[in-house]
């Protein structure tokens, strides 16, 4: 702990840390700094990605649609098991991630997202895609619970509003819809094998 106070440059933390007790304390007392920006600008990354997966997704299914004939039900059951996949990934999240480390499990999870993504696009028939997403679901839904907690964590109480809003809303959301403007730029649903090639290494 003390070790990481003198890294963000907060000589008075630990007097401020006896005074109000506690680890807590001390990190609400840190003055926001590169650290804190660091870690925002990192962790809403992956909010964004996960946010362009969503998007990505429902531009995808109508070319899926005509190309291997899907009825809506057989649509419907890609959104299912991707939120099936989510509701896991976020699950084992949640456990892994108190024995192992946050930034460990936010890792781990854009790696597992990152590579299911890239594999969509070598998906031949729905049953190797509605697996592959289900993986990827793991990835996306893991990612997000991670991702509050090592903000919340680690950004005083003060500012934590206005970097969660940064992290899910902001940057984020504005950054997913330019991609999407550009991507509509491709005739014919053209786009879904490229985007999901580029998009694997950039969020690995």
């Amino acid at each position: 702990m003390r070790k990481f106070m003198a890294d963000l440059g907060a000589p008075n933390a630990a007097k401020l840390g006896q005074e109000r007790g506690g680890a807590l304390a001390v990190l609400d007392g840190l003055p926001v700094n590169r650290f804190h920006w660091r870690l925002v600008f990192l962790s809403g990354l992956g909010w964004m990605f996960d946010g362009l997966d969503t998007i990505l997704l429902s531009l995808a299914l109508p070319a899926l649609m005509l190309g291997w004939k899907l009825s809506a039900t057989q649509v419907g059951l890609v959104g299912t098991v991707d939120r099936l996949g989510a509701l896991c990934g976020a699950a084992l999240a949640g456990l892994l991630a108190d024995r192992y480390g946050r930034r460990a499990l936010f890792q781990a999870t854009l790696l597992i997202y990152s590579f299911g993504t890239g594999l969509l696009a070598l998906a031949a028939n729905l049953p190797s895609f509605l697996l592959i997403r289900f993986f990827v679901g793991l990835g996306l839904g893991g990612e997000l619970p991670v991702v509050v907690t090592l903000v919340t964590e680690w950004v005083p109480a003060r500012q934590q509003f206005l970097e969660l809003w940064l992290d899910t809303g902001g940057a984020g959301g504005i950054s997913d819809y330019s991609f999407i403007w550009m991507a509509g730029g491709f005739p014919g649903g053209r786009a879904s094998r490229p985007v999901c090639l580029c998009l694997a290494p950039g969020c690995s």
